[in-house]
């Protein structure tokens, strides 16, 4: 199913060494169907790097991509170290997988990885319906017609009302028997 593989390279132990002088710089590269993504680089990591960061990328149904950890060059291209194969059907149907890796070169073991993987599906379906409704959708509609002129013969223009004058709240007819729902006053 088609979505989105986040991985979280967290540490490598490697047996191979690319680097002549100094420390190696390793980094992991994820390869699925020829859509790559390299990782933050490990500063003098040598064989025991780790790492802090993710790599996402999107799926569509492959079964298995493939790591890489090469070794960052500032003159020459990058080294390759080790790489190993990922099934992400087990990703895929877990959801979730965190675990050390064998890592090889030439078929030769050369060390592991741990990765942490996480599988999202394009197209999830939540487990709620969510409906969108617009706020004038909400607002029930009215019980009884409202006649603004009637609302506004008790009340002067401007102000508050008079102390002396009568106010009817009262709608003028009364659906709901002979009682009314709404105060009168006289």
């Amino acid at each position: 199913m088609p979505g989105t593989i986040v991985f979280r390279p967290l540490q490598a132990n490697l047996t191979r060494d690319t680097e002549v002088i100094g420390s190696m710089n390793p980094f992991c590269e994820i390869n699925i169907s020829g859509n790559k993504a390299k990782g933050p680089v490990c500063s003098k990591g040598g064989k025991h790097p780790s790492w802090d960061d993710k790599i996402t990328l999107k799926s569509h149904d492959e079964p298995s991509c493939i790591l890489e950890v090469k070794n960052k060059n500032l003159i020459l291209s990058d080294h390759v170290i080790a790489g190993c194969k990922i099934n992400l059907k087990e990703v895929e149907t877990s959801g979730r997988v965190t675990k050390w890796y064998p890592l090889s070169y030439n078929n030769h073991p050369a060390g592991q990885v741990l990765v942490e993987i996480t599988y999202s599906p394009d197209n999830v379906i939540p487990d709620f319906q969510v409906t969108h409704q617009s706020p004038q959708s909400m607002i029930p509609p009215p019980q009884d017609s409202f006649n603004q002129n009637q609302f506004n013969q008790g009340f002067p223009q401007q102000g508050f009302p008079e102390s002396n004058q009568q106010i009817n709240y009262a709608p003028t007819h009364q659906p709901y028997g002979e009682k009314s729902l709404y105060p009168q006053f006289d």
